[in-house]
């Protein structure tokens, strides 16, 4: 997880993500809006992104906000995480795609 390309979200709403070194960008709507973000990783599984900048329309979260991530497990390319951003927690998961 430390570099690649992913997504997550469904079909309808896919979201890409790209993750090279510390730098990580979320593209939303196919491109129309993006989040980019520092990564500072904790340990191998579990790191802390601050993001730099948003430019999702009414998006909760704003640059200089952590989001807190940990990686409970990895089954092939999926890759299952709880994140935390201003106390509140959700899990996810993301798909490598290369």
């Amino acid at each position: 997880m430390h570099e690649g390309k992913f997504k997550y979200g469904t079909e309808k709403e896919e979201v890409k993500v790209e993750i090279k070194g510390n730098d990580h960008t979320e593209l939303h709507n196919k491109g129309k809006y993006f989040i980019k973000s520092k990564i500072n990783w904790v340990n191998d599984c579990e790191y802390n992104m601050t993001m730099t900048e948003v430019t999702i329309p009414n998006f909760p979260y704003s640059p200089g906000d952590v989001m807190n991530v940990k990686i409970n497990k990895v089954v092939g390319k999926e890759i299952f995480y709880t994140s935390t951003v201003k106390g509140l927690s959700w899990e996810g998961k993301l798909t490598k795609t290369e």
